[in-house]
């Protein structure tokens, strides 16, 4: 878990994948740089708000199986959103390339 995760950049986001670390806890946001790596990467990012955590003392415990599950709800919402991202971006590239044929089509007509 990090305290603070906004000054997080690529390097120190690299860092943990090459730690090959599962997930990532954090109290508050973390840059867009480091999310992007991590997002590549498959490895989700949780808000402290959303785990289960029992405090005692200075101590944080979370039950295995609930952050299994966590874990593995986290990484099929990764990979269904780079799933769309691809759709996007294949639907963008047939606009862009029908643009261009609406384009000079039109050109050739006046």
């Amino acid at each position: 878990m990090f305290e603070d995760a906004s000054g997080g950049g690529i390097a120190a986001a690299e860092l943990l994948v090459h730690k090959r670390i599962r997930a990532v806890v954090v109290k508050n946001e973390m840059s867009h740089v480091a999310r992007k790596t991590l997002f590549k990467a498959d490895i989700p990012i949780f808000s402290m708000r959303e785990l289960a955590l029992d405090l005692s003392g200075n101590l944080m415990t979370i039950d295995k199986n609930a952050l299994e599950l966590m874990i593995e709800k986290g990484q099929t919402e990764i990979a269904n959103a780079k799933t769309t991202r691809t759709a996007f971006a294949g639907l963008s590239r047939l606009l862009k390339v029908q643009t261009r044929g609406i384009i000079d089509t039109q050109k050739k007509i006046d």
